[in-house]
């Protein structure tokens, strides 16, 4: 198995898994699995720096990009559990989308 094929697998064994770390959320009215990020302390700089990116508000949601017909745009509307949010930056990582929003 090619790492390409190994890491298509894990997208669904590992990182969508329910049993390890995605949780079921309806975006846009589908219930889906995906993984919520908002304790994204990682991304955040030290007090006192200034960053150029990543705001202390942002949230991350990872979720297949099978589940979207066209990806989702940037400074469009997202739903989310009932909740909207506009998402600022949106990146395919190897067909696991990254949504900042």
């Amino acid at each position: 198995m090619s790492l390409k094929e190994q890491i298509a697998d894990d997208i669904f064994k590992v990182f969508l898994n329910l049993d390890d770390f995605a949780d079921w959320h309806t975006v846009n009215g589908s219930r889906l699995k995906c993984l919520i990020d908002k304790n994204n302390v990682h991304m955040r700089a030290s007090a006192g720096r200034r960053t150029e990116g990543v705001r202390e508000d942002s949230f991350f949601l990872y979720i297949h990009a099978e589940e979207f017909r066209t990806p989702p745009e940037p400074n469009s509307e997202i739903d989310i559990d009932g909740k909207k949010y506009a998402i600022r930056s949106v990146s395919d990582e190897m067909d696991l989308l990254v949504i900042e929003y």
